[in-house]
């Protein structure tokens, strides 16, 4: 089964009153004047069936764009997002795709989980073990467009996180998408978001239980019923 993402977004240190919510890409890692970007994308998991048994998971992820100067490549890491967090909607200006638009209320920036609101970051940009696990849940090298696209191997914690969203989907927050190196200039990589032509895919393979079989017992006591019912 493949997915799409539900949500995905950007948080720009750059811009940090607006968002990124309907933009074609989302940005993570530091661009050349040192300002951080941070990613979130969230999956539904409900098309799964309820009785699946998750066997192995893979996140692809399309690198659209990269530094045109001083190229560094970085380790990127999924950390589950502990917190609730919007979308929104805001389409950059062509100009300035790293700036996002003003944000409209409810929507995610750098400093506020739904702007308008009192619900911020705890730090602007998300704190670890506040708004994000400590712990990576997956991670792998991004180097440069010809190594595109990305698969992201499913790890234990990854599917500890799908199996706890499918058993408490009211904690499905999704994922932070950040780099490790965010304090090193031109780390920042730009990748396909769910409105665009190459969206994330979560490759999930499980399997369904056979239903039992009845026992020659459970055949027998039917049979006797159904012939007292006649």
């Amino acid at each position: 089964m493949e997915l799409t993402p539900v949500a995905d977004t950007t948080l720009a240190e750059v811009a940090p009153g607006n968002n990124f919510g309907a933009a074609d890409f989302f940005n993570s890692g530091a661009a050349g004047n040192r300002r951080r970007n941070r990613a979130l994308l969230r999956f539904d998991l409900t098309p799964l069936p309820k009785d699946a048994v998750l066997q192995s998971a893979e996140l692809v992820l399309d690198l659209v764009r990269q530094p045109e100067d001083g190229l560094e490549a970085s380790t990127f890491e999924l950390h589950r997002a502990l917190v609730p967090w919007g979308e929104g909607a805001g389409v950059p200006d062509p100009l300035h795709p790293g700036r996002g638009a003003p944000a409209q209320p409810a929507e995610a920036t750098w400093i506020h989980r739904f702007a308008g609101t009192t619900q911020t970051w705890s730090v602007p940009g998300g704190a670890v073990g506040v708004d994000f696990a400590a712990a990576a849940s997956a991670e792998i090298s991004i180097i440069g467009l010809n190594d595109a696209p990305y698969a992201i191997p499913g790890t234990p914690q990854l599917l500890a996180d799908l199996q706890l969203w499918r058993a408490q989907p009211d904690a499905n927050f999704g994922w932070f998408w950040l780099s490790t190196a965010e304090e090193v200039p031109y780390t920042a990589r730009s990748f396909g978001a769910r409105e665009g032509f190459s969206p994330p895919l979560l490759r999930l393979t499980y399997s369904v239980p056979e239903p039992a079989p009845l026992s020659l017992l459970a055949l027998g006591l039917a049979a006797l019923a159904w012939r007292r019912s006649r």
